[in-house]
């Protein structure tokens, strides 16, 4: 892929170079997300950046590599790879899925389907049932 997008952009400086700043000048104010474990009463990076600090504080290293990407009208659709290491010094390596919604150079709208639970047992994480979880 040699075109530079805004899907892009947003990956490079928001987790990437970890650039807070970054997500209000290209998330909209009203922007609704999608797929993430957000405040669903709030918008755009009022609703975004506690996500953001939250696995950033976790995973301090991340790199999101875009391996397919898909534009037409106003929307950029990208497979993405993740790697990177968490505070412990654990690697993780995920796939997920980004749809994104563009107007006037901001996102408005995104939708994420990542394999976050692929990225827990990496982690030491499992899961357990809950006749086991109210065994215990």
């Amino acid at each position: 892929m040699s075109k530079y997008t805004l899907i892009h952009r947003w990956f490079d400086e928001v987790w990437h170079n970890g650039n807070e700043n970054a997500i209000d000048e290209l998330l909209d104010e009203n922007a609704v997300i999608h797929g993430l474990e957000i405040d669903a009463n709030l918008t755009g990076p009022a609703a975004f950046k506690p996500f953001y600090r939250s696995f950033r504080e976790s995973f301090p290293s991340i790199r999101v590599d875009l391996d397919h990407l898909v534009e037409a009208n106003d929307y950029e659709v990208a497979y993405c790879t993740v790697t990177g290491r968490n505070v412990k010094g654990q690697e993780v390596n995920f796939n997920g899925i980004v749809v994104c919604k563009f107007k006037d150079g901001k996102m408005v709208e995104a939708w994420n389907g990542f394999d976050f639970l692929k990225m827990f047992q990496q982690t030491g994480h499992r899961l357990v049932a809950e006749e086991e979880m109210a065994a215990q």
